[in-house]
């Protein structure tokens, strides 16, 4: 209730869908801001709209949609919203940084190893066979 930004970055899971949802809003400060830079289901659209239509929330920064292409005459759009297409966080940096995770984990390949943050870990000894 004391924030005046609230950045919402949980990862993409069943149970966070809707984790921001009308509740959670309507406990943040008045004239708070809302930034989503984590999957675009994690925030309750419903509740995200009456939000800023009520004006509890003064604005939303969104890097990620519930769907894509987001419609440009959404209604979200006559708040005060800022969009990027997922690309909020592209710098030279974290370009710099993907290749680099990319490269290590190719020569973890190479070696037979599990590369690093595998989603699904338990099909590796399948996919190992076939090195």
């Amino acid at each position: 209730g004391e924030a005046d930004y609230i950045v919402v970055a949980a990862p993409a899971s069943a149970s966070n869908v809707g984790l921001v949802d009308g509740r959670v809003l309507e406990a943040v400060k008045p004239g708070a801001y809302l930034v989503n830079v984590a999957r675009g289901q994690v925030v309750d659209y419903a509740a995200l709209l009456e939000a800023l239509r009520s004006g509890r929330l003064a604005g939303a920064g969104l890097d990620v949609f519930w769907q894509e292409p987001f419609d440009p005459e959404d209604p979200l759009f006559d708040h005060n919203v800022i969009a990027t297409p997922h690309v909020g966080g592209v710098t030279e940096e974290s370009l710099h940084g993907i290749g680099a995770a990319v490269a290590c984990n190719i020569r973890r390949l190479m070696r037979g190893e599990l590369p690093l943050n595998c989603v699904n870990p338990e099909i590796w000894d399948r996919v190992k066979a076939r090195l």
